[in-house]
C-alpha cells in the first residue's frame, strides 16, 4: 500500500497557499471593520498566490469586499465574498464550510494523497465547532437544527 502513496511537495505548497490567502482575506475584513488607524500592510502575510498585497489593502481600507472576490474570482471562494451583509464570523465559517467540502470531495478522488489528512483535520475541526455551538445553544435552551452544524454539511 505505501507504494501507493503519493507524496507531491506541490500540493502540499497549494493547500499553504490557500490557507495564507484565506488568512489575509479574513485580516483585511478585521482591519477594515475593527482597527480603524492600523496600516492594513503590517497585517499582510507574504506567501498566498492568489491575493496580492494591493487587493488586500484596498479591501482593508475601503471595507468593499469586490478586491477580494476578484482575487478568488476562479474559486468557489469569491462567492462568499460577494454574499454581503455578512459579519466576520458568519464569513469565516461560510469559508470553512465551503474549504472542509473541497477537501473531503477531493480525499474521495484522491484517497492517497496529502489532502486526505488535511480533510481529516478538518473534520475533527468541525465536529469540536458542532459541540461548541450545540453547548452554548442547550445552555441558553435553543434547539439547535441540523443547519447549524458545520459537520453534516
Amino acid at each position: 500500500a505505501m507504494s501507493g502513496v503519493r507524496w507531491r511537495g506541490r500540493e502540499l505548497r497549494e493547500i499553504a497557499w490557500e490557507t495564507i490567502d484565506l488568512e489575509n482575506a479574513l485580516a483585511a475584513i478585521v482591519v477594515s471593520r475593527h482597527a480603524s488607524g492600523v496600516e492594513p500592510e503590517i497585517c499582510f502575510i507574504e506567501g498566498g498566490r492568489r491575493l496580492g498585497i494591493e487587493r488586500f489593502s484596498e479591501a482593508a481600507r475601503s471595507g468593499n469586499l469586490e478586491p477580494l472576490a476578484g482575487a478568488f474570482a476562479a474559486t468557489p471562494f469569491a462567492r462568499i465574498f460577494r454574499e454581503s451583509g455578512r459579519s466576520l464570523s458568519d464569513i469565516e465559517l461560510v469559508l470553512f464550510r465551503e474549504r472542509l467540502r473541497s477537501y473531503v470531495s477531493r480525499a474521495r478522488r484522491e484517497p492517497l494523497s496529502v489532502v486526505t489528512i488535511f480533510a481529516h483535520v478538518l473534520r475533527v475541526r468541525a465536529e469540536a465547532i458542532d459541540l461548541r455551538q450545540l453547548a452554548w445553544s442547550l445552555a441558553f435552551g435553543a434547539s439547535p437544527t441540523a443547519q447549524d452544524l458545520v459537520s453534516v454539511r
